[in-house]
């Protein structure tokens, strides 16, 4: 029955364990500044009652699993600077219900996906990475809100 999780600002060492999918009512998961390693573990999009996610300040390895996409209660997403690699996946922009989404400071590279489906979205960071191609008019109603 577990709604909320905070685990930051912790020493914890190693990763987030798989079995935390099992909180199938979580609806908040903060472990940041944790000293985490490893990958996030697929078991954490399986949590559809998730409408927090917060992982930043850790050393996690891999990258943005598409999974992330399954989570549709999502509204804020905050993955920076924790050592992420590889491309964003599409499927992260199709979370209609997704406000603030910060990947910044991380290693992500290869172009930004086409935003679809996110009205909600009121902040977008992701500066600091290794992206490439154009930004402009990518969420044309979010005006001056990427960052």
């Amino acid at each position: 029955m577990l709604r909320e999780l905070y685990l930051g600002n912790n020493g914890f060492r190693g990763g987030i364990p798989s079995d935390i999918g099992n909180l199938s009512k979580l609806e908040i998961l903060s472990i940041e500044n944790a000293s985490l390693t490893g990958d996030i573990p697929s078991s954490i999009f399986n949590m559809s009652s998730l409408k927090v996610i917060s992982l930043s300040h850790n050393s996690l390895s891999g990258g943005v699993l598409i999974e992330l996409g399954n989570l549709s209660k999502l509204e804020i997403l905050n993955i920076d600077r924790a050592s992420l690699t590889g491309d964003i996946p599409p499927s992260i922009f199709n979370m209609s219900s997704l406000t603030y989404l910060s990947l910044s400071d991380n290693r992500l590279s290869g172009s930004i996906p086409t935003f679809q489906n996110l009205p909600q979205l009121v902040e977008l960071y992701l500066e600091d990475n290794m992206l490439t191609g154009i930004y402009v008019n990518l969420v044309p109603d979010l005006g001056n809100k990427i960052l």
